[in-house]
């Protein structure tokens, strides 16, 4: 992982900066296959925040996907 430090260090406060978004997604598409495998959606269609909480039930690796699926869906608000 590549990142820059920046901020103000005045204040003590310190960003990182890069692309943790992509670095955070190890394989694209996992959840989205998972939901298919559970049936929770078909084809192309958005999961829903009902399919996210379904998906976290599950735990593990897909309960991890399903949470940052829901934060990256906040982002984009």
């Amino acid at each position: 992982m590549h990142y820059t430090i920046s901020g103000n260090f005045e204040n003590g406060g310190m960003m990182a900066q890069g692309n943790w978004i992509a670095d955070a997604v190890k394989h694209k598409g996992a959840l989205r296959k998972t939901a298919k495998r559970e049936h929770l959606i078909k084809g192309d269609e958005k999961l829903s925040m009902t399919d996210l909480k379904k998906l976290e039930k599950k735990g593990g690796v897909t309960k991890k996907r399903a949470i940052l699926a829901e934060t990256l869906r906040k982002i984009n608000k």
